[in-house]
């Protein structure tokens, strides 16, 4: 009997010394950071914020792929190299209980520090959304500008010296192809957006205006619905000039330049079709007696020069005929840059860009020729790594053998920029790495810069060294500070607003290195003016001596050779 009581007491006395077992809450592991996006050379700080389980807290950091363990509710790193990189905090709670919390940090490549000076000769400013016409210039040094409802001219000390109004005020479309000037002087011109405003212009050096075309094609019981695009530039012949449109009703067409009517247009022999897609850009070769054109997811095409200069019996005639040569079908990447022509491997190309685009070929600098079968059309073709795509940007010459294309980027790479690539080396010279959009084309002069400007506002001149992978950067500035450092301009009540510049334009180098361009404000508020700027850098001479160093071949952009 008191074996029993003693072993009674014994568990009593057990179960009255014990405590009843503590609780937490379940343990939720967080944090925050300071930048979720920076740039390298960014330091970037991570803040733990878990809730519940037990404090304090242990906190274990793994930052990227292993570049770094750190302890700490606090801790901070900077990162050195562009990139996406998982940020992983493990939380232990003093009651043993552990937690993980995944997020990410993009890195985007740094900036490139301004460098370089460069002379302000003076700003015009422009009405309209310059975003992609560049200015021509005369064999007088006048210069010549499209934008808004205007084609201007200009001396060269910035001094207006007519201008001719396109389009009515009522208008809310603008001048969408770059002016192309003649032998005579004679400026061509067209304006876009919709049946009623799409139209081409011919004026007098003195701005007298000679003709408007508007007679655009139609599906057959359809009505025109032309849109003339902004990498569209009036190429200049011998009796005809040569352009093309999107839109439904979207083609190529030759117009008489004398009498201002439509000579031929590409369609089909039942007129129920044009070329689909239209025409995006165009370029004209007499030596390989074809016009070169793009059209847009469609691919490329050509025409025969000879059918579109097949002279009618009289104005009224219809004369039309057929354009499916189209080396590149839908579905294989866009191309709607800015094209230019060149002998390749012994032929007579149009040369263009493919971006690349998900799902789609690389994107590429493709050299076509006309050929009895579209499989032989293809002459060269060089793929730019890192699937980059192009907006309206495109190709000039930069040399013997040497192209330099303008690219877009992709987010958190710095694979915007331009590239010099060789069809006879099958590959990519040399790059300017930029997390910047290139849309317009660049411009090449006679001492070997290479000038262009980005939709995040900066202008550059960069170099090609021999052997080098990557260009040098001369000269590059943001276009408001070019403004803000010049007393003449700095509170100028248009000027004060560029602070969202962007320079969509493809420059032009007049004869003495003079460089023109427009620059385009992005902020909707003010997007109806533009600035066109004339500029002088020490570097630069005249245009390159290659055979198409700027966009429109040269400074008059007659577009065609």
């Amino acid at each position: 009997m008191k074996k029993l009581f003693f072993a009674l007491c014994a568990v009593a006395a057990l179960f009255c010394s014990c405590t009843p077992e503590e609780s937490y809450g379940e343990l939720y592991a967080n944090f925050s950071i300071s930048k979720s996006v920076c740039m390298v050379g960014d330091e970037v700080v991570f803040t733990n914020t878990t809730e519940g389980g037990k404090a304090p807290y242990t906190c274990k950091w793994t930052i990227g792929d292993r570049l770094a363990t750190l302890t700490g509710n606090e801790v901070k790193y900077t990162f050195e190299s562009k990139g996406t990189y998982p940020i992983v905090l493990v939380v232990t709670d003093a009651a043993g209980q552990k937690m993980e919390r995944r997020k990410n940090v993009t890195v985007n490549p740094g900036e490139i520090p301004a460098t370089g000076d460069i002379t302000l000769n003076w700003i015009q400013p422009v009405d309209g959304y310059a975003a992609l016409v560049t200015p021509a210039i005369d064999d007088d040094g006048n210069i010549y500008s499209g934008s808004g409802r205007f084609l201007r001219k200009y001396d060269k000390s910035g001094n207006k010296v007519w201008e001719a109004e396109l389009l009515p005020a009522s208008s809310t479309r603008s001048v969408a192809a770059t002016p192309s000037i003649d032998t005579d002087g004679s400026i061509y011109v067209a304006t876009g957006g919709d049946a009623t405003s799409t139209a081409v212009f011919k004026y007098s050096k003195d701005g007298t205006q000679l003709w408007k075309f508007d007679n655009f094609y139609a599906n057959a019981g359809s009505t025109p619905a032309p849109n003339i695009a902004g990498t569209i530039i009036p190429a200049i012949g011998d009796e005809f000039i040569y352009i093309g449109n999107v839109g439904t009703t979207g083609t190529v067409m030759s117009i008489h330049k004398e009498q201002g009517y439509r000579n031929f247009y590409a369609a089909n022999e039942s007129l129920s079709s044009g070329p689909a897609g239209g025409c995006r850009a165009l370029v004209v070769s007499k030596a390989a007696n074809a016009m070169f054109f793009s059209n847009g997811q469609y691919g490329f095409s050509y025409i025969p020069k000879s059918d579109l200069d097949a002279a009618k019996a009289s104005p009224d005639e219809e004369k039309f005929g057929r354009s499916d040569v189209r080396p590149y079908a839908k579905n294989g990447g866009t191309m709607a840059g800015a094209m230019m022509v060149d002998e390749v491997k012994g032929k007579t190309c149009g040369i263009a860009f493919r971006s690349g685009e998900d799902g789609v070929p690389a994107a590429s600098v493709i050299a076509y020729a006309p050929a009895e079968s579209t499989d032989l059309c293809e002459v060269a073709c060089v793929e730019i790594p890192e699937g980059v795509s192009n907006d309206a940007g495109g190709v000039v010459k930069y040399g013997d053998d040497k192209y330099v294309v303008s690219l877009n980027y992709s987010t958190g790479n710095d694979n915007g920029g331009v590239a010099i690539i060789s069809f006879e080396q099958n590959k990519v010279l040399a790059r300017l790495r930029v997390q910047e959009k290139v849309s317009g084309a660049a411009a090449v002069d006679a001492a070997g810069n290479i000038i262009f400007g980005t939709e995040e506002g900066s202008l550059y001149i960069v170099k090609y060294n021999e052997g080098s992978e990557n260009l040098e950067v001369v000269f590059k500035q943001k276009v408001f500070d070019i403004i803000q450092k010049d007393a003449r301009y700095k509170e100028d009540a248009i000027c004060v607003n560029y602070a969202t510049a962007k320079v969509y334009s493809s420059p032009v180098i007049a004869d003495d290195g003079t460089i023109y361009i427009h620059i385009a404000n992005d902020d909707k508020q003010y997007r109806t003016n533009s600035l066109l700027f004339s500029l002088t850098y020490e570097g630069t001479k005249g245009p390159g001596t290659s055979s198409w160093p700027q966009m429109g071949k040269n400074r008059k952009h007659v577009n065609i050779q």
